[in-house]
C-alpha cells in the first residue's frame, strides 16, 4: 500500500524533540496512538513494515506535485546535472563520488521556496567548484525532505566557503525546512562525519532496534535509556550492517558521541567541533 507523502508530513509535524519521537513511534507500535488517518494506522500495524514507516519519519518528505523534472529548470548553462527519477535523485555527474571525505552536509527546504533555492544552491556548488577542488559528491532530492541537498567535501577550507556564503544570503537561511533531530546543525544545516555511507542509515538501524527491544520489554522508550543502548552498541557493527565503505575506530567514536550528544541536548556547536578536532 502506498500513502501520500502529505500524510508523513502531517505526522512529522507533530514532532518536536527526539523523545516526542522515541514516544510517537513506541505508541504507534503498540497500539495506543492513531493518526485520524485509517490506512496509515493500518501499516503501522504490519510488523513488516514497520522497519520503512521508522525511517520515513527520519526523511521527511511531502508530496509529489513538488518535483523536479527536468534539469534545464535550474536555468545553469552546460548543466552538470542528471535525474535519476528511480530514486528521486539529481546529481552533479561533473564530480567524482569519493568516500575519502571531510565532511557531509544535509539540509532541507521548504516546499514553497524549493525551486527557487535549489537554483541558489547549484549556483554556490559552482562558485565553490571554482574556488578549489575541494567538492565531493553533491546531490538534491527531486522532490523535498529534511535532507533535500547533501554535500560532501573533501576539505575542510571548502567547507568553509560553502557555509560563510549560505550564512550570509537570508533569504536561503529563511528556507530551511525543520532539520534531522539527529544531526548536529549550523543555522539549520546539518553536519556529520563522512564514512562514504547514510548517517541517517545508522540512525534508522538504531533506532528501530531500540523501540522494538522496548515493545518486546513492554518498557516505555526514554532518552535515559536510550542513550545506555546507543553506548552499549557496537558501533562497527552497525557500520557493517550500513554498507560504509570508508571506516575506523575513530569514525565509529565521532557516530556514537554526535548522536548521544544530540540525545543528551549538547551544543550542535561544540559537537561539530568536536567532528573537525
Amino acid at each position: 500500500m502506498q500513502l501520500s507523502d502529505k500524510i508523513y508530513e502531517k505526522e512529522y509535524q507533530k514532532i518536536n524533540s527526539i523523545h516526542d519521537l522515541l514516544i510517537y513511534l513506541y505508541k504507534m507500535l503498540i497500539g495506543e496512538y492513531t493518526s485520524g488517518n485509517k490506512d496509515f494506522d493500518e501499516m503501522f500495524k504490519n510488523f513488516n513494515t514497520r522497519k520503512k514507516m521508522i525511517g520515513r519519519f527520519l526523511l521527511e518528505s511531502y508530496e509529489n506535485g513538488y518535483r523536479i523534472n527536468d534539469s534545464n529548470y535550474l536555468d545553469i548553462s552546460n548543466s552538470n546535472f542528471l535525474i535519476d527519477n528511480s530514486k528521486n535523485w539529481l546529481y552533479d555527474r561533473s564530480i567524482n563520488v569519493s568516500s575519502n571525505s571531510f565532511c557531509k552536509v544535509y539540509f532541507g527546504i521548504k516546499k514553497e521556496d524549493y525551486f527557487k533555492i535549489i537554483k541558489s544552491i547549484v549556483k554556490i556548488i559552482e562558485i565553490v567548484k571554482n574556488y578549489n577542488n575541494g567538492l565531493g559528491q553533491c546531490k538534491f532530492r527531486t522532490i523535498p525532505s529534511n535532507n533535500s541537498v547533501i554535500l560532501r567535501f573533501k576539505e575542510k577550507e571548502a567547507f568553509i566557503t560553502f557555509m560563510n556564503i549560505i550564512q550570509d544570503d537570508k533569504d536561503i537561511l529563511n528556507s530551511l525546512s525543520k532539520p534531522n533531530l539527529f544531526i548536529p546543525n549550523i543555522d539549520g544545516v546539518g553536519v556529520s562525519t563522512d564514512s562514504g555511507g547514510a548517517y541517517t542509515f545508522v540512525v534508522e538501524i538504531l533506532l528501530t532496534n531500540y523501540l522494538f527491544l522496548c515493545v518486546d520489554n513492554k518498557q516505555e522508550p526514554t532518552l535515559d535509556d536510550f542513550t545506555r543502548f546507543i553506548l552499549n552498541t557496537d558501533f562497527m557493527k552497525v557500520l557493517l550492517i550500513a554498507k560504509m565503505c570508508n571506516y575506523d575506530e575513530e569514525i565509529a567514536y565521532d557516530y556514537k558521541e554526535n548522536l548521544v550528544g544530540k540525545i543528551n541536548g549538547e551544543d550542535d556547536k561544540k559537537l561539530i567541533k568536536m567532528m573537525f578536532r
